[in-house]
């Protein structure tokens, strides 16, 4: 943690100044707030994983399927890249569904897995490295993009960028995204998602909330934070999670 502080200087005509100066602590982990605001909002996800086990491989074909007997964990298969959606291994595909008349007012694309030992080229991945991938918009082609925050843990690496307004001009349909740094191997995993705030006239109001940032949760260690509630009001919680494993029991979210 870092301290830091911030003033300010309130002047009138006529009077002294004034000067106030106060201080925290900043802590560089943990989630941030990306958005945060009352109103007719809600929160559209969409995204899809990026590895896979070898298709070649029939028990393989079976456990997508969620097959009796067979294990459902990443950690027993031997992770591979796969090119879902043709544009470069590893890629994926998703659909975004936009209501007609709400307007999109934040989009975050996030992606995450292993760091790689080393890059295509044979060197050890930087950030800029981790952080660089394709985007593809409906009806569109692919377009390079680099990451604006670059975050690691141990192993593990978080990439995100704004994209408000790509989400804004190319709306609803299928989203493609590849070619990101992701390691493989028995137990990797990789994915990637668009994290949507749409306001639409038609929807109650509201408060919306959008938190990130990498945050590890091991095996009986859980992580938490606090929300900006609303008074009375139901809630409605979505995350973002990597690594999740079909064939295990445990996991929780409590609110």
């Amino acid at each position: 943690m870092t301290p830091a502080s911030a003033s300010a200087t309130v002047a009138a005509v006529g009077a002294t100044s004034a000067t106030a100066t106060g201080s925290a602590v900043v802590v560089p982990t943990g989630l941030g707030t990306r958005f945060l605001a009352d109103g007719a909002y809600a929160v559209l996800n969409a995204g899809a994983s990026l590895l896979s086990c070898d298709g070649a491989n029939a028990d393989c074909l079976a456990a997508r399927q969620r097959g009796a007997g067979l294990s459902l964990d990443n950690n027993t298969w031997a992770m591979v890249a796969v090119d879902a959606a043709g544009i470069g291994a590893p890629s994926s595909s998703a659909v975004v569904e936009i209501p007609a008349g709400a307007v999109v007012r934040s989009a975050g694309l996030y992606w995450s897995g292993g760091v790689p030992a080393v890059t295509a080229e044979g060197i050890a991945p930087d950030d800029a490295a981790l952080g660089s991938a394709l985007l593809v918009a409906p009806g569109g082609s692919p377009v390079a993009i680099s990451a604006q925050t670059v975050e690691r843990q141990g192993s593990r690496y978080l990439s995100s960028l704004d994209v408000t307004a790509q989400v804004a001009a190319a709306g609803s349909g299928t989203w493609s995204f590849g070619g990101a740094q992701i390691a493989t191997g028995l137990g990797a995993d990789g994915g990637w998602s668009l994290v949507i705030v749409i306001e639409d006239p038609t929807l109650p109001s509201t408060r919306v909330a959008v938190f990130d940032g990498l945050q590890v949760i091991a095996s009986g260690t859980p992580a938490g934070f606090a929300l900006p509630s609303v008074r009375g009001g139901a809630a409605s919680v979505g995350i973002v999670a990597w690594d999740g494993d079909a064939g295990s029991v445990g996991d929780a979210v409590l609110v």
